[in-house]
């Protein structure tokens, strides 16, 4: 499998500060990951999540920590069958030289929608047999989705009608509005652009006031906003609601 050149320069520059440093712990790579990253203990009990995996996901850290992350995120694979990702299972693959390659799958978020990503894993061995602590690097796949619903319209019979004319364009303004902003970010946007206030998005959405404000200063900052009416003019000004 060929790996993504973006998980193998990340992986390097946390390989380059692991040697800075006299050791780095999953908790450590999990706060200087510029990725979504979740950090697991032995027996897959989450022991961190970064501000990107609370973002992508929906969570807070401290609703995470201690739970077991497949039964958190509920992992699928491409086809929809349940994946079982074992702490233990990666320490004995390592143990007989086998590489544990990046991987797409599904992953449950907060809201109960499951977003694609690709996972590369990091194992933190420790000081005794079998110990060990896993850290999910995780990167969002949105293009290949939009590319999947497509194919599921043209196999339902959506008629070749549309022709990849408007199709690709579609995808295109699609692909271009999320290099900047998320769905949930667009989302929440407009949520602002109607008038409502922090709570009544969070309401709205069925997430914490604390996730909402979370997702305002990101989208601030991805579009050079220093207050929600200038995201708004902004946001509006790129199309993008």
């Amino acid at each position: 499998m060929i790996k993504d050149p973006q998980v193998v320069s990340v992986n390097e520059r946390v390989a380059q500060k692991a040697a800075v440093a006299e050791t780095l712990d999953a908790i450590e790579i999990v706060r200087l990951s510029e990725v979504a990253a979740v950090a697991t203990d032995s027996d897959n009990r989450v022991l961190a999540c970064n501000e990107a995996a609370e973002e992508l996901f929906e969570h807070e850290q401290a609703r995470l920590v201690g739970r077991n992350f497949v039964s958190v995120f509920e992992p699928k694979d491409t086809f929809g069958n349940p994946m079982r990702i074992q702490s233990s299972t990666l320490v004995h693959l390592l143990q007989d030289g086998t590489p544990w390659r990046n991987f797409d799958c599904n992953l449950k978020r907060a809201c109960g929608n499951y977003q694609r990503a690709t996972i590369s894993i990091i194992v933190v061995l420790g000081p005794l047999p079998g110990q060990c602590h896993t850290v999910y690097m995780i990167w969002p796949v949105l293009r290949r989705r939009k590319a999947d619903e497509v194919i599921a319209r043209l196999l339902n019979g959506a008629g070749y009608a549309e022709k990849s004319e408007g199709l690709g364009a579609h995808l295109r303004a699609d692909a271009g509005k999320a290099s900047i902003l998320t769905t949930r970010q667009v989302e929440i946007l407009k949520l602002v652009a109607a008038g409502r206030a922090t709570e009544e998005i969070a309401a709205e959405l069925y997430i914490s006031p604390a996730t909402v404000r979370n997702h305002i200063r990101n989208i601030l900052s991805r579009l050079g906003a220093h207050s929600r009416v200038e995201a708004v003019s902004a946001a509006y000004h790129r199309h993008l609601i």
